[in-house]
């Protein structure tokens, strides 16, 4: 029977780092823009063994609870997306840290993204991952509940259900309670069914068995329908939760686009809408070309990269020398050394750009999934531009001013979303690592952004979790109830902290938002609606 600690924070929002468990890993992985490989048989049969290896599944790893005998809020299953160039290694980090706070982790190499592949290869594969690791976490849960399907008690508190949480008794609950049998037995049916076919069409599957509850649960009592969907979400995140996706770089943009663009129908047979999407509660992205795409040309970073070296190589520690810090001293020579430095990176910069000109028509040819993440390619207009956040899944877009390969500015979405919300992360760059005569900047804020899923958590915590500015966005029905949830929990721990918090001129709209979320008195323990009561509660 799953249990939630108050003190386990959740991998949606952030993750709380126990002394010593995590060792910061160094990146050793290269930026590859892009190499030629000799198009021949020998090479083509390797490569489609490469192919065949990232198409195999590999199981999800469940966390070990049993020292401290708490999991994750509904175990949420967490699958992770590496970018190109990189491979499992470069963001293990985030596999480690989901395992330690209770979620199941599902971490694979994708060498479609690796080589470039079309964004749409990448995107099935990791739809089929969604649903592996949704059905393990299903399975484990549906062994549990066997056994309470006629215990009607037992079933609410499996599910942290109760008749009373808003201060008066709600006959509905017991009748809603009354539905999750047949629930069970659906689900149940459901994992009889073929497993190959299960990748396809487990989340579809699983969003229909949703929306039959959700006209169950009307019938209930419950008569708002977004209120009665709602409860129908929760029941069905509690046997079967969906998954946090977390991608970094190209490995971001691709999960973003697999949320964007889920399968309507069972039978759609296309390869740019994906199945899993069903099944995505949060989108996490670290450093992903999400708002714009990336520079037609060249990123800043990589544009400036041979100068960027050359001036950390030659040109600094050349003016470490006596005579050549004596010639500073005279204005003259200071301004035309200036200019001829200004103009050596423009040069070396025009020159970079004029190659990539020159270049990209043939790396987009080989490796089309390069071509698709450019800004206004087909691809973007197609399945990103103007295309919205589903209801019920949050965007989280997490990025560093000092990145050069996936910049700032085109690695933010919309905000005019409710359910789209932007972080700007710190990454640590230590000096020694600069000493490395090939590592910039420029290029290590992107590498590293994968590195530190306890530290972006905390800010975002701070940055968001705390700032009435975007505690009323976050609290919108349109993000997922977990999120929500973990908010007002957060809400919660401040209140207790400080009793005069709501006092504040500045928590007036939010209050205001609380009262709206109360209202929708859902019956779980773990609900946005009964966090926000008890809030409400406190403040009398």
């Amino acid at each position: 029977m799953l249990k939630i600690d108050g003190a386990n924070k959740t991998f949606i929002q952030y993750f709380k780092k126990d002394k010593g468990t995590v060792a910061e890993k160094e990146v050793k992985d290269k930026i590859e823009l892009g190499n030629v490989k000799e198009d021949n048989l020998f090479s083509g049969l390797i490569r489609m063994k490469e192919m065949a290896n990232s198409s195999v599944i590999k199981a999800v790893i469940m966390p070990d609870n049993s020292s401290s005998g708490t999991a994750a809020r509904n175990e949420t299953p967490v699958v992770i997306v590496h970018g190109t160039g990189f491979g499992e290694e470069s963001i293990s980090a985030y596999k480690n840290a989901a395992l330690q706070t209770g979620h199941p982790a599902e971490l694979t190499t994708y060498t479609t993204i690796k080589d470039g592949e079309p964004m749409q290869e990448s995107g099935q594969l990791i739809s089929k991952n969604i649903n592996s690791s949704r059905i393990a976490v299903s399975e484990k849960h549906l062994k549990d509940l066997s056994s309470l399907k006629n215990e009607p008690e037992g079933l609410k508190e499996y599910f942290g259900m109760s008749s009373e949480f808003y201060g008066s008794h709600d006959e509905r609950v017991d009748r809603v309670v009354s539905l999750i049998p047949g629930v069970i037995d659906k689900m149940e049916d459901l994992l009889k069914a073929d497993k190959d076919q299960l990748l396809e069409t487990f989340s579809g599957n699983t969003k229909e068995i949703e929306k039959s509850l959700a006209e169950q649960v009307r019938k209930a009592g419950y008569s708002d329908k977004k209120v009665a969907q709602k409860v129908a979400e929760e029941i069905m995140d509690v046997i079967v939760p969906k998954a946090v996706l977390v991608g970094h770089s190209m490995g971001g943009f691709v999960s973003y686009t697999l949320a964007l663009n889920p399968k309507e129908k069972t039978g759609d047979k296309s390869d740019f809408t994906y199945d899993g999407a069903n099944g995505v509660s949060t989108v996490i992205t670290l450093s992903s070309p999400v708002g714009k795409g990336v520079n037609k040309t060249l990123p800043s970073g990589l544009a400036n990269y041979a100068y960027t070296l050359l001036e950390k190589n030659v040109l600094d520690p050349m003016e470490t020398f006596p005579g050549m810090q004596f010639s500073m001293v005279n204005p003259f020579f200071n301004m035309w050394y200036s200019y001829n430095k200004e103009l050596t990176k423009e040069m070396y910069k025009n020159s970079a750009l004029i190659g990539s000109v020159y270049m990209n028509p043939i790396i987009h040819l080989m490796k089309p999934g390069y071509e698709q993440i450019t800004d206004g390619s087909d691809f973007i207009k197609k399945y990103v531009n103007d295309k919205k956040v589903p209801d019920g899944v949050t965007v989280i877009a997490i990025s560093n001013r000092d990145d050069g390969v996936s910049e700032q500015d085109r690695s933010m979405v919309d905000e005019k979303q409710p359910n789209a919300h932007n972080l700007d992360a710190e990454v640590t760059i230590k000096p020694e690592e600069l000493k490395n005569p090939k590592s910039t900047l420029a290029t290590l804020a992107h590498m590293k952004m994968a590195l530190y899923p306890f530290e972006h958590g905390e800010e975002f915590r701070k940055e968001v979790l705390e700032d009435p500015k975007h505690i009323t966005r976050i609290l919108n029905p349109a993000n997922y109830d977990g999120v929500r949830w973990k908010c007002l929990s957060v809400l919660k721990e401040n209140l207790e902290k400080d009793p005069s918090l709501f006092q504040k001129p500045e928590f007036k709209p939010v209050l205001e938002k609380i009262k709206s979320v109360a209202a929708e008195k859902l019956p779980f323990a773990d609900s946005p609606s009964c966090v926000a009561q008890e809030i409400l509660d406190k403040l009398g």
